[in-house]
């Protein structure tokens, strides 16, 4: 089989509002979000695919030790991961700053992960099919005021959400989440970048880099 990968800039003028996306400290297994209404809640995955659960945290996302999903397979590149979950995976270009990923893909739920060492993991999960994003919208919005911190922007044309590290005050006096994050919606994919350690700008910047991998026969 071959797979197709061609670089997918969804860079360009960046409109960025300020900084934001999803991700709260250390959060449980939960049910699902009622897919009418809302968009994927990473890095909650809609069918238990990716931490955090089972006990673990967001930071668990970054321990090289532990697998990045629960379930699922590990596979050895992006084009693997197109075949397993049968669709668009997508991957910052910006090889300098990510370098080589530990891939994941989970055939029944359509997820892919990649961890880039302790740095960064890109969290991937197809858009329900009963949630449209009308043009010129801000699928968004709603977990932005949730969340009370952030804001919402594109990046590319594309619509994002974009959450510094510690950027409130968490219920014990100390401040969440632990990593910052950047999600975006292209494509019919809710794709989110997740770091303890790089900017919400170095984070935008990777978002403005990603790349397409597509499976074979599409």
């Amino acid at each position: 089989m071959r797979t197709n990968k061609m670089a997918y800039g969804i860079g360009g003028g960046l409109l960025l509002a300020c900084a934001a996306v999803l991700v709260a400290a250390a959060m449980s297994a939960r049910s699902a979000p009622d897919e009418r209404a809302t968009p994927p809640e990473l890095p909650v995955s809609v069918q238990g695919g990716t931490v955090p659960s089972g006990g673990r945290t967001v930071l668990d996302l970054f321990d090289e030790g532990q697998p990045l999903f629960i379930t699922g397979s590990r596979v050895n590149s992006a084009e693997a991961a197109a075949e397993v979950v049968g669709d668009v995976v997508f991957t910052p270009a910006s090889s300098t700053t990510t370098g080589d990923g530990d891939f994941w893909a989970n055939e029944e739920s359509g997820e892919v992960g990649v961890r880039y060492g302790s740095d960064l993991v890109v969290l991937q999960t197809p858009w329900p099919a009963g949630l449209k994003v009308e043009v010129g919208t801000n699928p968004y919005e709603a977990k932005a005021k949730s969340i009370g911190a952030g804001e919402t922007s594109t990046i590319g044309g594309h619509p994002a959400f974009v959450l510094p590290k510690d950027s409130r005050e968490s219920q014990d006096g100390g401040t969440e989440p632990p990593v910052s994050s950047v999600q975006i919606y292209v494509d019919g994919a809710d794709v989110t970048l997740l770091s303890p350690t790089l900017s919400t700008s170095d984070l935008v910047k990777l978002a403005e880099s990603l790349t397409r991998t597509i499976p074979s026969g599409n």
